[in-house]
């Protein structure tokens, strides 16, 4: 007999979008007025939440999983309510590594419930959000195109 598999419970169906307010940063990584043109809210919501730290090897305790050595100052990104950073040398791994940024906001126990709130509207509608931007643009809206943009605005050169 085959176990019966543990099912996903399914987000809810979000027919109408919830406007999140973003807080303002002076951390470089969103520009509200061409970010909403380009991506879901909660992507640039995740850039909200996170500030502007540099690589110091003495820090790095996962430096041995690195494919390629980071160097010293090298420009990454920090949990704005813990010590958790994240580096990223393409668009591609920056990406895929929005996800890991928030999971670690909803996990972080300094993070406020009304932030791990907001990214559940924002994710729960994100596939919306995506099909509205691709109707008035006639092109698809990205994580990856989002994410160009932001390690160009990070300054992060490939490793």
């Amino acid at each position: 007999r085959a176990r019966p598999r543990n099912k996903k419970k399914a987000a809810p169906v979000v027919k109408e979008i919830t406007k999140i307010d973003i807080p303002s940063t002076d951390n470089g990584f969103s520009n509200l007025d061409n970010d909403v043109k380009v991506t879901a809210s909660i992507d640039y919501y995740l850039m909200s939440q996170v500030k502007r730290c540099s690589y110091t090897r003495s820090n790095d305790t996962t430096s041995y999983l690195r494919q390629k050595a980071l160097p010293e100052g090298y420009p990454g990104m920090q949990c704005l309510y813990c010590d958790k950073q994240w580096f990223f040398n393409s668009a591609q791994q920056l990406a895929t590594g929005l996800p890991k940024i928030e999971h670690h906001l909803a996990a972080c126990d300094n993070c406020p419930n009304e932030v791990k709130q907001n990214i559940c509207t924002a994710k729960n509608q994100e596939e919306l959000e995506r099909n509205e931007l691709r109707a008035k643009s006639g092109e698809r809206a990205t994580r990856r195109q989002y994410a160009k943009i932001v390690i160009q605005r990070l300054g992060a050169p490939e490793v």
